[in-house]
């Protein structure tokens, strides 16, 4: 077989062409097969949102947040910040059910140059996506120096 053979024989199926000069081979697929293509992918791409829309609704779990607060945070700030702590929880249609305050304690050892800090535990029931925008707010909060969200074991 020579090398004009095969070419001539690319060049009569019009499989490859060549890119712009750059000496790059890519597929040259005929219009009617590249429709078709697109139109498989969206059919798959609609079987898919279709399963996510028949999935059942979130449903509600138990969690526990416990948080480390600067010190220096007043009483007044610290209850805003629960209140924004607490607002994603609310909005996705669950409840904070206990705020306990354990107080100022010393830390083992420091988080940004401080050496104590408000201890803060909640326990609610939530939706999975209300707690990972929770956890973002947290994230951002200068004034959280650290946090622990747990999950509960449902009764």
């Amino acid at each position: 077989m020579t090398a004009s053979g095969a070419g001539s024989r690319a060049a009569d199926a019009g499989i490859l062409s060549v890119v712009l000069g750059c000496g790059i081979m890519t597929p040259d697929f005929p219009k009617e097969q590249r429709r078709k293509e697109i139109a498989v992918k969206k059919a798959k791409t609609a079987t898919r949102k279709a399963a996510r829309a028949a999935q059942p609704p979130e449903r509600l779990r138990n969690y526990e947040l416990v948080l480390i607060i600067h010190p220096e945070v007043t009483e007044d700030k610290m209850d805003t910040l629960v209140k924004n702590i607490s607002q994603p929880v609310i909005k996705h249609g669950g409840e904070v059910t206990d705020v306990e305050r354990w107080g100022k304690r010393k830390l083992a050892y420091p988080i940004k140059k401080a050496m104590e800090g408000n201890y803060l535990r909640l326990v609610m029931s939530s939706k999975a996506s209300a707690t990972r925008e929770m956890t973002k707010k947290l994230r951002i909060s200068e004034d959280v120096l650290r946090h622990i969200l747990i999950s509960l074991a449902d009764d």
